[in-house]
């Protein structure tokens, strides 16, 4: 009997663990999607279709092949929150990430991220944001965290074009 409560324990801890790393994830797609890392990726995932059609144009490739390399972009995206998600738990907590995500969503924030001119009140949500102990964080680890962000991101770009040069080899095309 012992073992079998130990056992259901151990899948309740797991269950648990997964669904707390789940719940993370999906803060932290909220929070590149809202402060505009996401946009920056979708704009290097069509430069990167576009230098792989340059790549493959000696071929005549139909446009279904490559309506498939393009929907290689979502999973992409999907890949790249998990990826980034790995940094931001370096340092932040899952309540830290939904206090972002409280921010850039704000007004305040938007107009922040969006470099339009704010006002006296949405200064002073900023100010209170970036005095308080998650803001603290945010400024004390910027330099690592951009370091980490940006070494994940080249292996996300290098992962995400060899997954589509890999699609269109499956198809029979070839550099």
């Amino acid at each position: 009997m012992k073992i079998v409560y130990a056992l259901m324990l151990s899948l309740a801890l797991i269950t648990s663990v997964h669904a707390q790393d789940d719940d993370y994830v999906i803060a932290v797609k909220e929070c590149i999607v809202s402060n505009g890392t996401m946009a920056y990726y979708d704009t290097v995932l069509e430069a990167m279709v576009e230098d792989i059609k340059t790549e493959f144009s000696s071929h005549t490739i139909p446009d279904n092949v490559w309506e498939s390399v393009a929907r290689e972009k979502e999973f992409a995206k999907n890949g790249l929150a998990i990826m980034l998600s790995q940094a931001y738990k370096t340092y932040f907590t899952l309540e830290d990430i939904e206090q972002m995500n409280g921010l850039y969503t704000s007004k305040a924030g938007r107009n922040m991220l969006q470099k339009k001119t704010l006002s006296k009140e949405e200064v002073k949500t900023l100010d209170a944001f970036y005095n308080s102990a998650v803001g603290q964080k945010i400024q004390a680890t910027q330099s690592d965290m951009s370091a980490s962000l940006r070494r994940l991101a080249k292996i996300w770009i290098n992962n995400t074009s060899n997954k589509m040069v890999t699609l269109l080899s499956e198809q029979g095309y070839s550099l």
